[in-house]
């Protein structure tokens, strides 16, 4: 897997990919293996992966802030000579995502955002038990009930519980504060990219109602309600997502040599 400058990504391309690059950003305290196969590795389409700056194995430390994670998925561009990229996130890495594309407009065409919004629900017992090193097994436990649908697998909540285990829990409290203070409600009119927004009508850190509000804000979105899934649908139904965004990348008409 590549490692440039600090930045460790991981890269799928297609023999037969033309269009812009898809570069997917994880949720809070997650790295790129938080994307299943089915969507880093889509027709196509050249795919990068990254691990966020203190996750995974990418250098440097967490950021307190989605603005500045925006301008380091800048800066993870130019040091691999992406100009113009679609970005993909998954909650925090969709407000990444969405931040990227207000104030660096020329370097983004497009956005998907899963499980995300114009602004994140994180409750409050979260950021405080994530403050207090002798509460995050009640951190954890926390996020166990409240990332899943009822229907998923138990396989699936124990693999993902198991890798929230070995973070350090000032990463997960760096995250989880970047997107509780993370606000663009009132700035979506300044968006003119296309957005893909999916969200499971389980999901009770992003519920519906939040890309509703992203629906009726902003010019040019295609909106995915997929039915029993949590805010791990892009685990709990990776097939379903695949094909959802796929189809709204089809439609993007950006080609690489519009924009070299």
């Amino acid at each position: 897997m590549p490692y440039a400058s600090g930045f460790y990504y991981a890269v799928s391309e297609a023999p037969d990919a033309l269009r812009l690059p898809v570069i997917l950003l994880h949720g809070a305290g997650s790295d790129h293996l938080c994307w299943p196969p089915e969507l880093r590795r889509l027709p196509g389409h050249r795919v990068l992966a990254l691990d966020l700056p203190g996750h995974g194995r990418s250098k440097g430390i967490t950021f307190h802030s989605v603005e500045k994670y925006a301008l380091w998925v800048v800066e993870f561009m130019n040091v691999v000579g992406v100009y113009r990229a679609i970005l993909v996130g998954h909650s925090l890495g969709g407000a990444v995502a969405l931040t990227a594309a207000l104030h660096f407009p020329e370097r983004v065409a497009a956005i998907g955002m899963v499980s995300s919004g114009a602004r994140l629900l994180v409750p409050q017992p979260l950021l405080s038990a994530l403050s207090d090193p002798k509460q995050i097994s009640r951190a954890l436990m926390f996020l166990e009930a409240h990332l899943f649908a009822k229907s998923a697998r138990r396989e699936l909540i124990t693999k993902v519980m198991n890798g929230l285990q070995q973070v350090k829990p000032e990463v997960l409290l760096s995250d989880w504060q970047a997107a509780a203070d993370f606000d663009l409600s009132d700035e979506l009119n300044s968006i003119e990219q296309p957005v893909w927004v999916a969200t499971g009508t389980a999901d009770r850190i992003t519920p519906p109602a939040l890309a509703y509000y992203l629906q009726k804000h902003l010019r040019h979105i295609t909106l995915q309600i997929i039915p029993n899934a949590g805010h791990m649908v892009l685990l709990e139904q990776p097939d379903v997502l695949a094909k959802n965004l796929l189809a709204f990348l089809n439609t993007l008409q950006f080609r690489l040599g519009n924009f070299l």
